[in-house]
Formats: structure tokens, sequence, C-alpha cells
């Protein structure tokens, strides 16, 4: 198998975190923590995981190659922001939760993304480094060539 799968998986994972996102700004009753802010915080870091989720299926299932630096970076930049820094918040500060809190952290996820955009400039165009034809689906999982 190429992952091509688990590229189409990752595509309802990225759905399926904006329902969460839009529930979390919404409050909904399920959700409802009593501070709003927590439900804005929590909205935003779905959001953010849904487009990272969306980038996997990208590169995976679509076969955007030329989108996997983007990819690298957008995650890197990401991983220790909205892994380490709200689940720190949430669980030993929760005083500091707000949505003053969730617009920072939103502003960081636009900018990081937009930054990675800039510095890996991902190519459109239906050739890759000037080849001819559609690019080839990964090869790291497919059966070894009897020699």
């Amino acid at each position: 198998m190429d992952g091509t799968d688990l590229g189409w998986f990752w595509l309802f994972v990225a759905i399926t975190a904006c329902v969460y996102s839009y529930w979390n700004f919404a409050n909904y009753s399920a959700l409802k923590s009593g501070d709003p802010g927590v439900g804005d915080l929590v909205g935003v870091l779905w959001a953010t995981w849904a487009v990272l989720w969306l980038l996997f299926c990208l590169v995976g299932a679509l076969v955007k190659a030329r989108l996997t630096r983007l990819t690298g970076g957008v995650v890197r930049g990401t991983g220790n922001l909205f892994g380490l820094v709200p689940a720190l918040t949430l669980v030993n500060i929760p005083s500091v939760v707000s949505s003053a809190l969730a617009i920072v952290i939103a502003i960081v996820s636009v900018a990081t993304f937009i930054v990675f955009f800039v510095l890996t400039k991902p190519k459109w165009s239906v050739t890759e480094g000037g080849a001819t034809g559609p690019i080839a689906s990964p090869t790291a999982y497919a059966p070894a060539s009897p020699a």
C-alpha cells in the first residue's frame, strides 16, 4: 500500500476537526465549561489541526509532493505551540485562558502558515522539477522487485 488510503482518512479527520472547532466556538451545550475563553481556545486548536490534517491529505491522498516541505514546516512550527502551550495552560493555569489568548494563538497560527508558505514556495504546476506528466506516487511501501 502506498499510503493513499491514509491520506483520505486524514481528509475525514480534517472535516471532523472543523465540526469540533465550530462546536467549541458556538459553545455547544455538551462542551460548555462555564468559561467562553476555553471554548474559543479549543476551537482555535481544532481549526489549526484541521489545516494540518488537510495538508496531510493533500500530500498523502492526492500525492501533492510539492507540498511536503510546506506541510513539514507547518507541523514543525505549530507542533510545540499547539501541543504543549495549550495543554499546560488548560491544565495548570486555567485562569490565563481567555478569548484574547485564543486570538493570539490564532494570529500565530496564521502567521506560521504564511511564513512557511513563503519560505517553501510550493509549486502549483502539474510538473515538478522540469519533469513532464503527473508526479509519481510514493514508492516507500511498494514491494521490492525481484532481482
